[in-house]
């Protein structure tokens, strides 16, 4: 504050030494009127113009006063015209200098605005780039994505459906691609927990994480920052995450106790929940359908139908999308082999020759995808016509291959 009392003081008493020089000037070149009073023109009045550019009503005024004063003391007094002259020139000059000076200052804030702005684009791509790198080096290192996990499950699949090889397939996906290795499968039935699995002995049944998973029959995880509090609070943590999966009276239950930090993300507990889905729904769809493939005349492939099957149930219960290509054979026969050459790996066939149809089946595919694998097929193949790609959605388009027990259709 005080520096202002006396900067303010410097500054009045610089308008004295200037309005004394002039003064001085005045009084040597007309000594009956130094201030030259009642003059339109004069070096006051360019000095009082010039002081209320530079430095707007302050400068203005305080040297209008002076001269005002000044002029009533000297022997020819100003009249009024003058005196309002001379102070319509000095308001109009600190107006305009104000005006000028506040333009200039939202200019320089909408320019800082726009350098802190151009600062923080900079930051966020520096940072774009890092990510992007990261993931690049990471999916060179380790590609990973549901349809090439899918592949490399459909090579151990055990055709029979054995719980405790499906169980062991599992744990050794999640550990190739996830890097997941403490990891259980129990199973869950009338309040008592059985380990199917994996290593069981750090897993505390009475884990919130678990009995919430179990109660809500619902797949349930642990953020990064639940588990940094957690850790913080002194809790042991037994369960990361939870995957639910219920087959009539029983739950069966994947708890992981231990991940990289990069997979504790809503993206990868994803992908695992839809491996654990498609991996326990082959157990169910096994069982369901061994008894029933056997009392249908002309059904399609064992697998086909299971593959079908599971591949609805992820639809109803996770929304992943799968879909049949239905073809027309228009002319001549069809061979497997022809069709499987155009086909991806997961893909799977079902020739109804007596019907003249070709059903594709397409698991976790996009419509797109699936718009993909038609075209490929009805150039390479002549004697294919697409009549349309259904969703598994569509409860009629899975008429054409519900199985039946005497007079009733199965309920799958």
């Amino acid at each position: 504050m005080k520096a202002g009392i006396r900067k303010s003081i410097l500054f009045v008493l610089d308008i004295l030494a200037v309005f004394s020089l002039l003064y001085l000037v005045g009084h040597i070149f007309s000594r009956e009127n130094p201030l030259f009073v009642n003059m339109y023109a004069s070096p006051y009045i360019f000095t009082q113009l010039l002081l209320s550019l530079f430095h707007s009503f302050k400068g203005g005024l305080i040297f209008l006063t002076l001269h005002t004063v000044a002029s009533f003391l000297t022997q020819i007094k100003p009249n009024t015209e003058f005196l309002l002259w001379n102070t319509l020139l000095t308001l109009t000059a600190c107006e305009f200098s104000y005006l000028w000076r506040r333009k200039n200052q939202e200019k320089e804030k909408e320019i800082a605005s726009l350098k802190m702005m151009v600062d923080k684009l900079r930051s966020d791509l520096h940072f774009l780039k890092i990510s992007h790198d990261q993931l690049e080096i990471d999916f060179l290192i380790n590609p990973r994505n549901i349809r090439s996990i899918l592949t490399d499950i459909r090579k151990d699949l055990p055709k029979e459906g054995n719980e405790k090889r499906i169980a062991k397939l599992l744990i050794n996906i999640l550990n190739k691609y996830f890097q997941i290795t403490d990891v259980c499968l129990l199973s869950y039935k009338e309040g008592k927990y059985e380990i199917i699995e994996g290593e069981g002995k750090g897993i505390n049944f009475n884990d919130p994480l678990l009995k919430r998973a179990v109660r809500e029959v619902e797949s349930a995880f642990l953020t990064p920052k639940d588990v940094k509090e957690d850790i913080k609070s002194g809790k042991n943590i037994s369960c990361l995450a939870v995957f639910v999966y219920k087959y009539e009276n029983c739950l069966y239950v994947l708890t992981v106790k231990e991940m990289p930090f990069e997979n504790m993300n809503e993206e990868v507990l994803r992908e695992i929940n839809i491996l654990f889905n498609y991996l326990l729904e082959d157990i169910v769809y096994s069982k369901k359908l061994r008894d029933l493939i056997n009392n249908n005349d002309k059904p399609c492939s064992f697998e086909f139908l299971k593959e079908l099957f599971k591949a609805r149930e992820l639809k109803r219960k996770l929304g992943i999308d799968s879909f049949i290509l239905i073809f027309d054979i228009a002319e001549g026969n069809i061979y497997r082999q022809s069709l499987a050459k155009n086909l991806r790996l997961t893909d799977l066939i079902c020739i109804r020759e007596e019907e003249g149809k070709v059903f594709i089946l397409c698991p976790l595919t996009s419509l797109h995808g699936a718009e993909s694998v038609a075209r490929r097929l009805e150039d390479n193949l002549e004697t294919l016509k697409l009549i349309g790609i259904k969703g598994l959605e569509d409860d009629k388009i899975l008429e054409n291959f519900q199985l039946k027990t005497g007079k009733d259709k199965a309920k799958l």
